[in-house]
């Protein structure tokens, strides 16, 4: 199989990464690694929506438009081809901005829970990137902080 990990822990990113993370003490880095699961979570479901804000609903609407008035279309690609290009590429620029800003985050929450898994603490990369429950109080050092 394809060892993903090690080759993520030799990059020069998380190398430079761990060396924010060692001097952190355990509970400390116990309610990091947390938070930068929450942070991952929220992340991944505000792409999701802007992705589909972004994408899926101008498709949606311009199919819909297509439907009921072709000629319209027509006519606005002929007229406003400059300005449909600016938009669109506005858009993707916005989205892909969005994914790299989640994969930002799990790269973050990935060294984290690594270190606490070298560390040999419990629970180490327990639930990491998980659909947990969304209700769910994070804890520190396994007391629950609520």
């Amino acid at each position: 199989g394809n060892d993903l990990v090690s080759v993520f822990q030799r990059s020069k990113a998380a190398r430079e990464a761990q060396l924010h993370v060692k001097p952190v003490g355990d509970a400390e880095l116990f309610a990091l690694d947390r938070l930068a699961q929450l942070n991952v979570k929220r992340g991944e479901q505000y792409f999701r929506f802007m992705a589909a804000a972004f994408v899926s609903v101008p498709i949606g609407a311009l199919l819909a438009l297509n439907e009921l008035y072709p000629d319209l279309l027509t006519r606005f690609q002929a007229d406003l081809a400059d300005a449909i290009i600016a938009i669109l590429s506005v858009w993707v620029v916005f989205v892909a901005l969005q994914f790299a800003s989640v994969w930002r985050m799990r790269h973050i929450a990935l060294v984290i829970a690594l270190e606490l898994i070298e560390r040999g603490s419990p629970g180490a990369g327990a639930g990491i990137f998980s659909e947990g429950d969304e209700n769910e109080t994070p804890s520190v050092s396994g007391f629950n902080a609520g």
